[in-house]
């Protein structure tokens, strides 16, 4: 289970639908005991009055970077999805593709929020986002004793559907499960560390 957590196993798939399916068979498997804790992104439509369901099946790359939803337990391998708007940040390590572990989860404080999901704090391999932490710290008063544990919130994106042409603004958290990525995602992260 260590490895998982530092990073040193990971699977490889062509596809995200595989992906997606190795990743929560590892979830389940993983730790168990550990509560999983499920967030699920909010689609809003812009371009019409008319409520309309976003598929699961369409990726995340379509959908600003924002997946559909997250489950995670305490220690399971995340990856960052979305660079950061601002450019400190993002040289910071908060950007795509980024790597590392489920630190804690916190929930929301808001009446008739409490079972939402505020915060995944996430320890990064290579040990980035401590800008950020402080910069969160004095923004949105989070705080979380482990000086690596670096706070990763739900966002707001804007896109549009390939398909339909249709707008939409989404309301989730910048993340998916790390047990297993794609080879697109991984040659294009090994590219860049040579």
């Amino acid at each position: 289970m260590d490895s998982w957590k530092k990073g040193e196993i990971l699977y490889i798939v062509k596809d995200n639908k595989k992906r997606e399916e190795i990743n929560m068979k590892k979830l389940a498997e993983f730790e168990p005991g550990q509560p999983i804790f499920c967030s699920d992104a909010k689609d809003t439509p812009i371009d019409s009055d008319q409520k309309s369901s976003i598929s699961k099946d369409i990726p995340y790359t379509q959908t600003g970077y924002i997946p559909s939803g997250i489950s995670v337990k305490k220690n399971s391998p995340v990856m960052l999805t979305q660079n950061h708007s601002n450019r400190r940040f993002r040289e910071d390590g908060i950007s795509n593709g980024n790597r590392g572990f489920v630190d804690r989860v916190d929930f929301s404080k808001k009446p008739g929020q409490e079972n939402e999901i505020s915060c995944i704090w996430v320890e990064f391999y290579d040990q980035s986002g401590k800008i950020y932490k402080d910069h969160m710290q004095k923004k949105q008063n989070l705080y979380n004793p482990n000086p690596n544990a670096i706070p990763i919130t739900p966002i707001n994106v804007t896109f549009t559907l390939e398909k339909t042409r249709r707008k939409y603004k989404r309301f989730g958290i910048p993340l998916i499960l790390g047990f297993c990525h794609t080879a697109h995602k991984i040659q294009v992260k090994i590219m860049l560390t040579f």
